[in-house]
């Protein structure tokens, strides 16, 4: 049961991921202050409380505290989930937290709270949440009841009014570090300046007026050269009339208007010109767009960064930003200026002619950088998009259609379907029947993956047609190659032959080698669905030839996915495993790290139906825990499975039921009718060897329903061999009389009956331990408050802090990763976080935690081997 299904197929969504505990930066500056507010706020997060939300007015300083507190809270949280930083100041709404978070931690936004969930403890920090703090309080509490090892700090202007919120109103700095933030900036921007004995006082009296907020501070200190501290004292009483009724934004504004009267006239058109970026720019950009005068623009840049109205992302490629205060008054003035349809033209020109590039260099060697490149890009052109839409809407339409890629990444639907609709609207509203053939592709593309084939196919067959009548055979031909995949999908046989014909002889008259590939990848898929393998392999052969001819390596990859899959169903199973290391290297390479994890996963299935059952285990346990960790519970439940059937072959019969039926839960949820036709046999013969009839019965019933239903005469085979499992004896050859097994899992299926007749050829009499198998085992509260052992009574477990952490760690190991300890210096780290402890010391507590757990009854659970400390895999576990 390995399965590449839509991965593996034209239908395939790359994902990446970066840093795999935390994308925070140090701090260049240092941080002054705070060590109340750092104290009161590393306790309550130390203490268990789930969400914090950091409460105060714009230039208080909540993203630098809170930046703060993840800096020192990161060490927690390194070997987990991890630490995680969100900018929301430009989130409009709960959908785009959703897609923030998604693309810090690499996965789509609609499985997002099943990654959450799988990763362990983990900390995010929600930065700039104002905007949609009245949204997010659902999207939120989702998230906190579903992912308990989850910890929130968000800083915003107004709370969010959700139920379980902590809240921390942040007030301006103490005296004495406000003067010492200002001193500290302006030595900074001007370090060979000493202040005199007179400035002190002048200091004093400056920070009170300014409200000790930490971003006047800082623009005041920018100022130190022109404005030292008695001028810009002077200067405040005239202009800051607002500053005592209002700490809030329009202080912040009353500063930059003070600095920007001090700008040079090329600072001030130039800090006017940035505000078009709605989300920051690079240097590159700067000097296409940009128009400074006679300065060179990098001067103006560092003018304008060292007097703090610019801030440098760190990184390799760093990128300038504008607070947004300072932004909204740029633009005010870049639009009374004149200039403002100019900029914008300019901006759409260059950032369109870059991202078309990189849009369509997702699929090469370069895909990596291109994703970053877009995604860099992402807030900047979906303002284009949206400035467009009215008087020049083919703008719009190229805009959306360089963001496609990006958005079926990230997504979440709803957000790509909103992008997709309206870029097919600008196309449309254009004229231009190019841009609404390729406006059509992508948007059918969307629907195939949000499970809308019939949508698909209607948008598709539009698309061919203007693509014909503009005569433009490429576009036709990767059109009807798609074409080919969705009405596969609608079981229209008959359709996609033809449409996959088609393709074919035009990738012929072309002789364009991407066409070539993407129809025979697409010829294979319906080969192999007609099961036909010889043929299926000799396209996927053909499609890999021309892809590596054209350049595009993720396409590489997808054709060695499905040619490995075709080698195994052939039972060349060494040839499989070359063809599939191939692939996994090509994914690493790219930082795929979703086709990565595919790629495991049939190595695994590959290694189990070859009956290598360590080797098999090995490659599925990692395979889930990467699916874990990408919310793919489709691919999670194909890991589960197969784990199961590994079980089951040893006859740990109880661990293989546990499996399938969790396999079982995900495929009911997604509707996946094929998967839960294959794994419910397997869940009713485990049934069957623990005695329970009835159950076995049903569930072979069902198999057999569904496997009427698709017509699958092979299905029907498996179901018939393993229905009489139990009466399988010593003598019994259960291959006897029975065909060449005609798929993979028909190959394990008559290994299992295999396996139980040697089992009870050395054992004649012997059956499973039935009492062992039908017991509760241990069921385990939230956050492993309780636990109650075979049916009794639960024994709390609160008052034993650090014993309920280490139990809480090896429940969540037992379900990940069944059979793999954990080491004694990580349990220390969780049963004790933060402390520092001698190593002897630390022995002795965990042996006291282990021996109180197994005092309480998990003293058969609970073993000890080289790795560390685990629970007994063939123990159930029930997590509450």
């Amino acid at each position: 049961m390995n399965r590449i299904a839509s991965r593996g197929s034209l239908e395939a969504v790359a994902l990446s991921t970066g840093n795999a505990h935390s994308n925070l930066l140090p701090d260049r500056t240092p941080f002054i202050g705070r060590r109340r507010e750092v104290s009161s706020l590393e306790g309550l997060l130390i203490g268990g409380a789930r969400l914090v939300t950091v409460v105060g007015p714009s230039g208080m300083g909540k993203t630098r505290l809170a930046r703060q507190l993840a800096l020192r809270l990161e060490s927690r949280f390194r070997t987990d989930g991890g630490t995680w930083l969100c900018d929301l100041s430009a989130g409009r709404s709960a959908r785009d937290l959703e897609t923030v978070l998604a693309s810090v931690l690499g996965t789509h936004p609609r499985q997002l709270a099943d990654a959450l969930e799988n990763r362990g403890p983990t900390f995010v920090v929600l930065d700039n949440l104002e905007a949609i703090a009245a949204d997010a309080a659902g999207v939120l509490g989702t998230w906190l009841d579903r992912c308990r090892g989850l910890q929130i700090l968000a800083t915003s202007l107004v709370p969010i009014g959700m139920e379980g919120e902590t809240r921390f109103e942040l007030h301006p700095l103490e005296p004495d570090d406000a003067a010492a933030l200002y001193r500290d900036r302006a030595g900074r921007a001007a370090a060979d300046r000493a202040f005199t004995e007179a400035e002190h006082g002048a200091i004093a009296e400056l920070v009170e007026r300014l409200d000790r907020l930490p971003l006047a501070l800082e623009l005041a200190a920018a100022r130190i050269r022109t404005l030292p501290p008695g001028r810009m004292l002077a200067r405040i009483s005239e202009r800051f009339d607002l500053l005592r009724s209002d700490a809030g934004r329009r202080s912040l504004q009353d500063a930059i208007s003070l600095t920007w009267e001090l700008l040079a006239p090329e600072e001030a058109d130039t800090l006017a010109q940035s505000a078009v970026f709605a989300g920051g720019f690079s240097l590159e950009a700067a000097e296409q767009i940009l128009r400074p005068g006679e300065r060179a623009i990098l001067d103006v840049l560092e003018s304008l960064r060292a007097k703090a109205l610019l801030q440098l992302s760190g990184g390799d490629a760093p990128r300038f930003f504008l607070y947004e205060s300072v932004r909204e008054f740029a633009l005010r003035k870049l639009k009374e200026s004149g200039r403002y349809d100019d900029t914008i033209r300019r901006q759409a020109d260059c950032l369109l002619a870059a991202a078309e590039v990189w849009a369509s260099e997702v699929d090469g060697p370069g895909a990596p950088a291109a994703f970053r490149s877009l995604a860099a890009e992402r807030e900047n052109l979906l303002a284009i998009h949206r400035r467009f839409q009215g008087e020049t809407p083919a703008v719009a339409a190229r805009a959306g259609l360089a963001l496609a890629p990006l958005a079926a990444l990230q997504g979440p639907p709803a957000s790509e379907a909103e992008l997709l609709d309206s870029t097919l609207d600008a196309a449309t509203r254009s004229g231009d029947p190019r841009l609404v053939a390729r406006a059509l592709r992508v948007r059918a593309a969307a629907d195939r993956r949000f499970g809308e084939p019939d949508a698909a196919r209607s948008r598709l067959y539009e698309a061919v047609a203007l693509a014909t009548s503009l005569g433009d055979a490429a576009l036709e031909g990767f059109l009807r190659c798609e074409a080919c995949a969705v009405l596969s999908r609608l079981s229209d046989v008959d359709g996609a032959e033809r449409e996959v014909q088609r393709a074919l002889r035009l990738a012929d008259t072309l002789s364009d080698p991407l066409l070539e590939g993407l129809a025979h990848l697409a010829a294979g898929v319906l080969e192999e669905s007609r099961g036909g393998l010889a043929p299926a392999a000799d396209h996927f052969d053909a499609a890999l030839a021309r892809f590596r001819k054209a350049g595009h390596v993720r396409n590489q990859g997808l054709s060695l996915l499905n040619l490995g899959a075709v080698r195994s169903g052939q039972g060349r199973y060494r040839e499989a495993r070359e063809v599939l290391d191939e692939a996994l290297a090509v994914f690493r390479r790219i930082e795929d790290r979703a086709s990565e994890a595919d790629a495991i996963l049939n190595l695994g299935s590959v290694d189990l139906t070859a009956g290598h059952l360590d080797e098999a285990e090995h490659h599925l346990l990692q395979a889930l825990a990467l699916e874990r960790q990408l919310g793919n519970r489709r691919f999670e439940a194909l890991a589960l499975a197969n784990l199961g059937l590994v079980c089951l072959e040893r006859g740990q019969i109880r661990l293989a039921r546990e499996r399938l039926d969790a396999a079982i839960s995900l495929v009911r949820a997604a509707a996946e009718k094929r998967h839960l036709g294959l794994f419910l046999p397997f869940a009713a013969a485990a049934s069957l060897l623990a005695g329970r009839r009835d159950e076995a019965a049903r569930d072979f019933a069902d198999a057999r329903r569904i496997f009427t239903e698709l017509l699958d005469p092979t299905g029907l085979e498996m179901v018939e061999a393993l229905e009489h499992l139990d009466e399988v004896g010593p003598a019994d050859d259960p291959g006897a009389g029975r065909a060449a097994a005609s798929s993979e899992a028909m190959v394990v299926a008559l290994r299992i009956l295999e396996r139980t007749r040697q089992r009870r050829l050395q054992a004649p009499g012997v059956q499973p331990d039935r009492t062992d198998v039908d017991a509760a085992g241990i069921v385990v509260g939230p956050q492993a408050d309780w636990i109650r052992l075979d049916g009794g009574q639960p024994i709390d477990l609160r008052k034993r802090a650090a014993a309920r952490r280490i139990l809480f760690a090896l429940v969540e190991q037992r379900l990940l990763a069944p059979g793999v300890g954990i080491t004694q210096d990580r349990l220390v780290e969780i049963g004790w976080p933060g402390e520092q402890i001698r190593p002897d010391a630390a022995a002795n507590r965990v042996y006291t935690a282990i021996w109180f757990l197994r005092s309480v009854g998990l003293a058969g659970a609970i073993r000890h081997h080289a790795e560390g400390y685990l629970l007994d895999p063939a123990i159930s576990v029930v997590r509450r």
